[in-house]
């Protein structure tokens, strides 16, 4: 039982559109939601069916590129550089938190199924602590899950984002009860075309196990502005396509809800 999650939701009609498509197909279970993204009010109608429907909405954490507090914006290079020297501005980055949380019930009506951060920042030294903190006293018993980074096989992307905060993150989330996913599929440099990612979403899918979160960043149409159009209108073409399907039923792969898929398992 693998969790196949859509980031970004929010970001443009575009991504927007890829979600409720794969959700409808049946081949998404779980979208993580950029607050502060331009169409995240718009898709607020979107959201709330999915939610409907059983599946898991959570929120993107985002500190990086459209964070809801002006002052909260910075480059990742520079929020990583802060983090490891225990300069992060606390005050700042609690109210920052509590502002996506905010905006995310406002939406929702509800507290997220998960919480994970966009570009992984939720992982980082003082932001997981920060973050923790605050699900703990808004969500009490009925926690969100909290998604793991750990790596799966070679390569620099993936060894990277699970060395930055990782294995803290896990050991932080287990301390305090969160549920997590096992490790994390679907990391890659958004470089590839159809057939190089289909190859590698076999390799993932080969590679999974029960728990595991298989993230992607599919949209539909076109999109100037978004430096990975291209590489989200590939992801969307294979996970839409039969292929796809072929090979979840070569490997006896059903895709669930992160969250029941933690209730089976018991983790």
């Amino acid at each position: 039982m693998l969790c196949l999650v859509v980031d970004d939701f929010g970001l443009h009609t575009g991504v927007n559109d890829a979600a409720q498509r794969l959700t409808e197909l049946g081949r998404v279970h779980a979208v993580g939601a950029l607050v502060g993204a331009p169409a995240f009010v718009a898709g607020g109608a979107v959201l709330r069916r999915i939610d409907a429907e059983g599946l898991d909405v959570g929120l993107h954490l985002d500190l990086t590129e459209r964070p809801l507090l002006r002052r909260s914006s910075r480059p990742l290079s520079q929020i990583v550089i802060e983090a490891y020297a225990r300069q992060l501005d606390r005050r700042l980055l609690r109210l920052e938190i509590c502002a996506q949380l905010d905006a995310f019930e406002a939406a929702l009506g509800h507290g997220p199924a998960f919480v994970d951060g966009h570009q992984h920042v939720h992982q980082l030294p003082g932001v997981r602590e920060a973050l923790v903190t605050e699900l703990k006293q808004r969500y009490g018993a009925r926690l969100p899950w909290l998604r793991c980074t750990q790596r799966v096989g070679p390569g620099a992307k993936p060894w990277l984002i699970s060395a930055l905060g990782g294995a803290s993150a896990r050991k932080l989330a287990d301390k305090h009860g969160f549920r997590r996913n096992r490790r994390l599929l679907g990391v890659h440099d958004f470089r590839c075309g159809v057939a190089q990612y289909a190859q590698l979403l076999a390799t993932w899918l080969s590679a999974g196990r029960d728990g595991d979160l298989l993230m992607c960043h599919p949209a539909l149409g076109s999109q100037p502005h978004d430096p990975l159009a291209a590489a989200r209108a590939v992801e969307y073409s294979v996970l839409t396509g039969q292929l796809f399907l072929r090979m979840l039923q070569a490997r006896g792969i059903s895709l669930w809800p992160m969250s029941q898929i933690l209730e089976r398992l018991g983790g």
